[in-house]
């Protein structure tokens, strides 16, 4: 996993800070060590007493996955964005782990349809049903027509 620490012309990043936001990401993002790739931290300032930490990782194979936050102090911003990052690699991957979901290969593929042979083979009798009269209104629709007075 690389980490790439960038910033704006309005926010001073020396070595010392470099390191400091490194072995925070480093500490954070740990358990995620082999999955991710690269991890670019964006430190930015357009208010003078507010400063905006970006953090984007990419996860093999995958879209990246990006957080900000904004705090008076950098290492507030940087440990706030840290942590949106690490719970939605939590969210991403546990996505990823689990059939049926959007990003799973299982989700893609379509259920066969049962033939009529099929159908008859198991039993399964279709029944349908028919509601008998005009369509209710929904509760805003009543509740407008009995607003006007």
């Amino acid at each position: 996993m690389r980490i790439q620490v960038n910033s704006g012309n309005t926010v001073a990043v020396d070595t010392v800070v470099a390191r400091l936001v490194k072995s925070e990401v480093e500490r954070v993002l740990a358990r995620f060590e082999g999955r991710l790739t690269r991890v670019e931290v964006h430190l930015s300032s357009s208010d003078p007493t507010a400063i905006r930490c970006l953090i984007e990782v990419r996860p093999r194979d995958a879209r990246p996955v990006a957080a900000s936050a904004v705090a008076t102090r950098m290492t507030a911003a940087v440990s706030r964005a840290l942590g949106k990052t690490r719970r939605a690699l939590d969210t991403f991957f546990d996505k990823l782990g689990r059939p049926g979901t959007p990003f799973s290969v299982d989700a893609r593929k379509k259920p066969a349809k049962k033939t009529a042979a099929a159908k008859k083979a198991t039993g399964a009798t279709e029944m349908k049903l028919r509601s008998g009269g005009p369509k209710k209104k929904g509760i805003h629709q009543a509740r407008r027509t009995s607003w006007r007075g």
